[in-house]
């Protein structure tokens, strides 16, 4: 938000997860749900003496707010479904994390 409260757009480069899938008279319609899965490890600083051990976790990221369907329309004669985007993720796995110190270090996708 700027100084008067009005969104500032922000571009975050990244990807976009498609699928292809087939349209039959079993599958004709689809409906999505994915998530991403995004390691962190932290490395707690040390007063003195030798380093405390490293803490890991794990954030799931969602495309909230995205009723992700397909399926075929009127005008279109394509047995399938063609690059159908599932989900963006940013580039940087860092914007998905709660605080400075964890690192991303490994990311997982399931649908």
């Amino acid at each position: 938000m700027n100084i008067n409260g009005a969104p500032i757009p922000v571009e975050t480069p990244g990807r976009e997860i498609c699928i292809d899938a087939p349209i039959t008279s079993t599958f004709g319609y689809y409906r999505f749900s994915d998530r991403a899965i995004l390691q962190w490890v932290y490395n707690p600083p040390s007063p003195t003496g030798p380093p405390p051990p490293a803490w890991f976790g794990w954030k799931s990221v969602y495309d909230n707010g995205l009723f992700n369907l397909a399926g075929p329309k009127d005008y279109r004669v394509s047995a399938d479904i063609h690059q159908h985007a599932l989900m963006s993720l940013g580039y940087e796995g860092t914007t998905y994390l709660d605080f400075t110190g964890q690192v991303s270090c490994r990311l997982d996708i399931d649908y």
